[in-house]
Formats: C-alpha cells, sequence, structure tokens
C-alpha cells in the first residue's frame, strides 16, 4: 500500500495539509515525534505503517471481542 492509500485510508487528504494533519495526530502519542513538514518523509512514511498495523490490532480485537 502506498503512502498516499495509507493517509486515504485512515481518513486523511494527501494534500500537504492531510500530511501535516496525519503528523500532528501521530505526535500525539508517538515516542519520536515528526516534524510538521506536510511532505511524505520516510520518517513519516514509517509512521504511517504503523498507524496502519496498529489499526489492523485495534480492528482484530474489537472484531474478536464482538465474536
Amino acid at each position: 500500500m502506498s503512502a498516499n492509500q495509507m493517509l486515504k485510508a485512515m481518513g486523511y487528504t494527501t494534500s500537504i495539509t492531510g500530511i501535516r494533519a496525519f503528523q500532528r495526530d501521530y505526535n500525539r502519542f508517538a515516542a519520536q515525534p515528526l516534524l510538521l513538514t506536510g511532505e511524505l518523509s520516510e520518517d513519516t512514511h514509517d509512521a504511517l505503517r504503523v498507524a496502519i498495523a496498529a489499526g489492523e490490532v485495534f480492528t482484530s480485537l474489537r472484531d474478536r471481542e464482538a465474536g
């Protein structure tokens, strides 16, 4: 999945503003905060992968509890 696809999957736009919004939200819980550049840097791409993986874990846990 590309960075743009990951952003869209999480409800962000692929614009500079959307990327900056993701960076800001990610920084709320990150041990290593991202710079608010609005660019898809390597660090931001890594953070997107972490966020997508975490979302999959939470979805799996939620679905397991519901089942």
